[in-house]
């Protein structure tokens, strides 16, 4: 029997379970946090660690592919990894669509994608102008929701641009520029993907939206940023030490950094393995709190807040969850920190 069809049919019997159940208004990613002892199960198989692998080892574990390399931990430079998760999708008929393995280090506690992406293979991601349509669509309309809300989380900080420059890095077709200017911030951008670049230079100019990395910022403009977006971009970069260190250099004293990203500590990334919807392809990197803040003050962040993060439809109390189950469920992220997202905001020196 195909994985198509036996994942049709476990997606009927829970549809049934749930009609059934007082649950049945939660969506599948929120049963976690809403099952009766789901919690405690899930930590329980989390602590139920593997032996970590060597640079040898691994390399004769996990072979490499074309546009692949072992490299070591991103974050603290450990050789050996820990082999967590095997993530893979397949199509209707049950044809592999995509699949790779995730470790985590040891030493630091970063998740990682193994083998790594070079970076090559990353820039090439980026070049296919389906990846501007991509951002045009249906993603579009539900990323609006969620900028409103990681806002709000760090209000008053960002409730009113006043006039600061912004940059958003990995600006995509400049959806973020438009939100930041309606607050009253002057945006500026930066993407890799050539297509989508040229459709924010069409919105703003040719003088406000850059082609490249953080390190190509500072030989196209001389501006210095009040604030620095990070929207879904973290999880895609393959040095973030050397990238998110740029970025600090070209922010004014006292500026701002404002990152959102899949967590690693996510009760639904422990709850549902290599089926957790964080694992996409192109993600390469899945931070916690502690990697995050660990990263920030190491490429000279002073200072480093975090929100948690409860789900769009509860913070903005269009949840279908009776009142009792969000209740539940915010104590439950509030104590295992273990929303979906990440919300991060890096203060420089001043």
């Amino acid at each position: 029997m195909n994985r198509g069809v036996l994942r049709g049919r476990a997606k009927r019997a829970v549809d049934l379970a749930k009609r059934r159940s007082p649950l049945r208004r939660a969506s599948v990613t929120q049963l976690p946090y809403l099952v009766p002892g789901a919690p405690v199960a899930i930590d329980l198989r989390r602590r139920l660690r593997r032996q970590p692998l060597g640079s040898e080892e691994l390399a004769t574990r996990v072979p490499v592919s074309d546009g692949e390399e072992h490299r070591p931990c991103p974050l603290c430079g450990a050789e050996r990894v820990v082999l967590v998760h095997h993530p893979a999708r397949y199509d209707g008929a049950g044809e592999l669509l995509w699949s790779y393995r995730v470790g985590e280090c040891p030493e630091c506690g970063l998740v990682y994608r193994v083998p790594a992406l070079t970076h090559q293979r990353v820039t090439e991601l980026y070049e296919d102008g389906d990846y501007a349509d991509y951002l045009e669509g249906d993603y579009a309309k539900n990323r609006r929701r969620r900028y409103q809300a990681t806002l709000d989380a760090f209000a008053p900080q960002l409730d009113c641009g006043g006039g600061r420059t912004l940059l958003d890095f990995g600006c995509g077709t400049g959806l973020f520029m438009k939100v930041a200017d309606r607050r009253g911030f002057v945006p500026y951008g930066i993407d890799l993907a050539p297509t989508a670049v040229t459709m924010a230079r069409n919105r703003f100019g040719p003088d406000r939206a850059f082609l490249g990395t953080a390190h190509d910022i500072a030989a196209q403009t001389d501006q210095r940023f009040d604030v620095i977006t990070m929207w879904s971009v973290l999880a895609h970069i393959p040095d973030p030490r050397e990238q998110l260190g740029a970025l600090r250099r070209v922010l004014r004293p006292g500026g701002m950094l404002l990152i959102l990203t899949v967590n690693a500590d996510s009760l639904q990334r422990h709850a549902f393995g290599g089926h957790w919807n964080g694992y996409t392809p192109g993600h390469l990197m899945f931070w916690s709190r502690a990697t995050v803040t660990e990263l920030l003050l190491g490429v000279g962040f002073e200072q480093v807040e975090l929100r948690e993060f409860y789900g769009e439809g509860i913070e903005t109390q269009q949840s279908a969850l009776t009142p009792r189950q969000v209740s539940r469920y915010r104590r439950l992220v509030d104590r295992t920190h273990g929303g979906n997202m990440l919300r991060v905001l890096a203060h420089a020196p001043g």
